[in-house]
């Protein structure tokens, strides 16, 4: 610029005719500069009162939702003790009923116990009564008894008196039928007296086998009622037992109502109370729902404006661009007029290199939305603006600080070529136009490694892939099978003890054929253990291996744990390592060049390095890594740490 300034300087140079010019073009690139960083603060600071205003809506909801749950709670609970008053109402109502019906039939019982006692008094008295009159007639009868044996000894001795007589009635006849006749009137007399003795004691007997069952009975029947007396007793005993369990479990659940209605009347309070808060509340809400409206209102009209300054921003940047371009194409026909007017000057050609700080713009398609968004992507060094077509979605339009950027990844080799770049906070993916989007890929990964943003101390790493591959030096090759950045990714797989060391290529079939036996001297001669074996087929599918032990002709399986085999997918290398089932991992002899167990290899070579066939693999539980298990080989090559 000091150059340009001194030549300028000269009114007699041919190329001072564009000083003006360039000064004009360069007076607007300030101008449209100082428009890009006022879009921008615009841009981002809307976002950024959004981004306020729906954390105050997030709050306002969040404290309308609390409220509502206090509230309801509060009712819930109401509600259970209201339904637990109405329960034990309903049991004291029974228990009152339970108690009153036990009181009368305690009543009862009170009532018919005296009844039973004075009746078994009366038939107590009767029994000793008729106990009295027993022994009464015992000691009749006794009598009874005793003077009809008297009477029998009377008749005994009468009639013994009168046989003795009769012994002498021969000598003294008269005087003795006078005796006799009163002697057999005697006798007569006391037979009839004995008789009825006997007479009077049998009535006796009769009586006193009545009265012993008549006192039977009484004794059976006193006898009842004591048992009677007794059950009764028992009963009342039971009954009063009862009553005071009934009366104390009425005394609890009186103290249980009185403790819930206490409860009750502070719940109604506090309803009341919290009536008044519900009201009070509704209002809040009402004022809340109001703000939030007008929060909404708000953030609509930040939408409106974002979509303006996003599209400013967009214009500002493409007028930028055109400044550009133009203010270096005048500025290199400037230098080349100088240069010719010029004798002493010394010839130089000019620059045809392209400004690196240019904007670079690519209609693209956003496919990490739910609903994919077409539209423009604009990168410059230092911003990243992506505008949607449709003008109803540009309050969606999406700005990012270069610097922000963790890591970018573009997937030239997929189906659908594929930018993906990795924020702190969020990854966006875009397709379409895969030479812009490699350009921008170019330009993002350039800033990722000149300011080492893949930094883990300052980056996520739950924020996708990080760019530590960068790291890894790849000598570059002439018509290599991958671009160098894929080739990192693919060394950045194997173990960390290789990423330290240059990786050069020291094999490859279109320059030094493909006998397998010059493979084998190629080993030897640079006595290769870590490598990598890499193919490319005839449908440009990408795969290999990478193996620790020198290939070379071996009637045996040899290798180590490290091995694993790779395809590439969707842009992606996808490595499948050793699972431990067996140690299967090389196998080389002059006929073919094998990875992976027996008669199912992950990967089959034949001799002439021009047919091989890929088998879902136990070694690695890898499955087929090609479409179909049948390969044809484009290219091999073979890549290794430089300390070999």
């Amino acid at each position: 610029m000091k150059r340009l300034s001194r030549i300028f300087s000269k009114k007699d140079l041919p190329g001072n005719e564009f000083a003006h010019e360039i000064k004009a073009v360069e007076k607007e690139q300030k101008e449209v500069k100082t428009k890009i960083k006022i879009c921008t603060f615009r841009v981002k600071n809307v976002g950024f009162n959004r981004q306020n205003l729906a954390k105050r809506v997030q709050k306002y909801e969040k404290k309308l939702a609390d409220i509502e749950d206090q509230q309801d709670k509060k009712r819930i609970q109401l509600v259970q003790i209201m339904s637990q008053i109405e329960e034990v109402d309903a049991r004291l109502e029974k228990l009152e009923g339970e108690k009153n019906a036990n009181i009368e039939i305690k009543k009862d019982k009170t009532i018919k116990l005296p009844l039973n006692d004075a009746h078994l008094e009366k038939v107590k008295a009767q029994l000793i009564q008729a106990n009295i009159e027993k022994k009464k007639m015992q000691q009749e009868r006794s009598r009874a008894l005793e003077e009809s044996s008297n009477l029998k000894e009377v008749l005994v001795d009468l009639t013994k008196q009168m046989e003795d007589k009769a012994e002498t009635s021969e000598n003294a006849e008269e005087d003795v039928e006078s005796e006799a006749n009163d002697a057999a009137e005697s006798a007569s007399s006391l037979e009839d007296q004995l008789k009825q003795k006997q007479e009077q004691v049998d009535a006796m007997d009769t009586q006193l086998v009545s009265m012993k069952i008549d006192l039977d009975a009484l004794e059976a029947h006193r006898i009842d009622l004591q048992h009677q007396r007794e059950h009764l007793k028992e009963q009342s005993e039971m009954f009063r037992f009862m009553t005071e369990e009934i009366d104390r479990s009425f005394e609890e659940l009186l103290d249980r109502e009185t403790a819930l209605k206490t409860q009750k009347t502070k719940l109604e309070h506090e309803s009341v109370k919290l009536s008044a808060q519900v009201e009070k509340v509704g209002k809040y809400v009402s004022s809340i729902e109001e703000d939030i409206g007008a929060v909404h209102g708000a953030m609509e009209e930040l939408s409106r404006k974002k979509a303006v300054f996003a599209v400013e921003l967009k214009e500002a940047l493409q007028d930028d661009r055109a400044g550009k371009e133009r203010l270096s194409r005048l500025r290199r026909q400037s230098l080349e007029a100088s240069l010719k007017s010029c004798e002493d000057a010394p010839r130089r050609q000019p620059s045809t290199k392209q400004e690196s700080h240019l904007t670079v713009f690519a209609n693209v398609e956003r496919i990490d939305l739910v609903n994919s968004q077409r539209g423009t992507l604009a990168v410059s060094e230092d911003l990243l603006l992506f505008v949607p077509l449709d003008s109803a979605l540009h309050h969606d339009s999406f700005l990012a600080d270069i610097p922000d950027v963790i890591e970018s990844e573009f997937t030239a080799r997929s189906a659908e070529p594929t930018l993906s770049i990795f924020l702190k906070q969020m990854c966006v993916k875009f397709i379409n136009e895969p030479d812009q989007l490699s350009s921008i890929h170019n330009l993002i990964r350039n800033f990722v490694i000149e300011h080492q943003s893949y930094n883990l101390s300052e980056a996520s790493k739950d924020v996708g892939p990080t760019a530590k591959h960068f790291d890894i030096d790849i000598t570059p090759a002439e018509h290599t099978i991958c671009t160098i950045e894929e080739m990192q990714k693919l060394v950045y797989q194997t173990p960390s003890r290789l990423h330290a060391f240059p990786w050069r290529r020291i094999y490859s079939s279109s320059f030094d054929g493909i006998s397998l036996k010059t493979f084998y001297g190629i080993c030897k001669e640079h006595d290769v253990n870590d490598c990598i074996l890499l193919l490319r087929d005839s449908e440009d599918s990408l795969l290999g291996s990478f193996t620790c032990s020198t290939w070379s002709i071996s009637p045996h399986y040899y290798g180590g744990g490290d091995t694993f085999v790779f395809h590439m997918k969707e842009g992606y290398w996808n490595a499948y390592r050793s699972v431990g089932a067996n140690r299967y991992y090389q196998f080389s002899d002059e006929s073919h060049v094998s990875i992976g167990q027996g008669q199912c290899p992950a990967i089959h070579i034949d001799a002439g390095f021009a047919h091989g066939y890929s088998q879902q693999c136990g070694t690695f539980n890898s499955p087929p890594l090609v479409p179909n298990n049948d390969f044809k080989i484009s290219t091999i090559e073979m890549w290794v740490p430089s300390y070999v």
